[in-house]
């Protein structure tokens, strides 16, 4: 499990590198989506109800952080060469998230950097506090590189004094961040953006209802009530990747979180079939290229 901060008494940031992402930003939880043993890079510093991590990811990630209403989740995200989403929206240099009271979700299918602010939300939203917030939002160079320098500065001087990260407020962040909280307050879901979303939730519901035998395309948009074109297209703008490519990455995750936690004398065909891999062979070939290990090290190295 990640450590995401260090003794109170030194308060300095944890530089560290990881193989589980669970905590980067509030409460996490991850699925990996492209191939090979992941690894996360980064630091963390937390002090006066400000945390601040830094952190670079190495492999494609269907992340997943649960703010709670009385946080607020600023997210820089910087995509390397392959696709990132958040929200349905493709992500730039440029893409700040901001969530508050909701879910925070990005998907990347390579490389990328995250920099990411968690204060308290009444620090800085004098009008609503409370009222959700989650959006993926276009910066103006000038807020990002104030957000950025306020972060990384804030790094630094906990790895190089021990010392609590400063506030938003004393770093003359405060009107920034409570445009941020406005326009994500303001920037309404789409009704096609509502539908999509309703659509994916329903699909996978479907699929994960008849995990041991998994449904066909087809009978996922009989279920659905859409068209085959309609839930390809939901998917491709949700996760970059088709229905069923998305629910068999689902299914291998949940076999590998099964496997870390496995009981002694657990049998892998047992894992594999309760969540429909009735082929070995196939399932262990897999599991390999997607996590670069095979299923059998994993139950070992659990134990």
């Amino acid at each position: 499990m990640l450590q995401i901060e260090a003794p109170a008494a030194a308060r300095q940031p944890v530089d560290f590198v990881s193989r589980d992402p669970s905590g980067l930003i509030g409460s996490t939880t991850a699925l990996q989506l492209t191939g090979g043993l992941f690894e996360c890079r980064g630091s963390q510093a937390t002090g006066g109800g400000v945390r601040v991590t830094e952190v670079q990811l190495d492999c494609g990630l269907h992340l997943t952080s649960a703010i709670a209403p009385s946080r607020l989740a600023i997210v820089l995200v910087r995509p390397g060469p392959t696709r990132a989403i958040a929200f349905g929206t493709s992500c730039s240099a440029a893409t700040c998230l901001v969530a508050s009271g909701a879910e925070l979700e990005l998907v990347t299918h390579g490389p990328v950097s995250i920099l990411a602010i968690e204060l308290e939300r009444t620090a800085v939203d004098w009008a609503a506090p409370g009222a959700p917030v989650r959006a993926a939002l276009l910066l103006r160079a000038s807020e990002r590189a104030a957000i950025a320098s306020f972060a990384l500065e804030r790094l630094e001087h906990a790895r190089l004094q021990g010392q609590a990260c400063g506030d938003v407020l004393e770093a003359g962040l405060t009107d920034i961040v409570r445009s941020l909280v406005e326009r994500g307050a303001a920037s309404a879901q789409s009704r096609a953006d509502r539908h999509r979303e309703r659509l994916v939730k329903d699909a996978l519901e479907v699929m994960w209802s008849r995990v041991e035998e998994p449904p066909t395309l087809q009978d996922v948009c009989s279920a659905a009530q859409c068209s085959v074109r309609t839930l390809i297209y939901a998917f491709n703008a949700t996760f970059a990747m088709s229905p069923m490519k998305y629910f068999k990455i689902q299914r291998l995750n949940a076999a590998h979180r099964r496997l870390q936690h496995a009981a002694p004398g657990t049998h892998i065909f047992d894992v594999a079939a309760d969540f429909g891999f009735w082929h070995l062979g196939h399932f262990g070939v897999d599991y390999k290229a997607l996590f670069g290990t095979t299923p059998k090290t994993t139950s070992r190295v659990s134990k």
